[in-house]
């Protein structure tokens, strides 16, 4: 499994970015990643 954070939006997601060194992904991706 990835270590990540998960984002609800895309300006949340650039905020935590900038601020972490773990990958942040919104979570329409995690979701997409998963289903496929």
């Amino acid at each position: 499994m990835n270590d990540r954070h998960g984002a609800q939006s895309f300006s949340c997601q650039t905020h935590l970015a900038g601020a972490n060194r773990t990958p942040v992904s919104h979570w329409i991706e995690i979701v997409d990643e998963a289903l496929a």
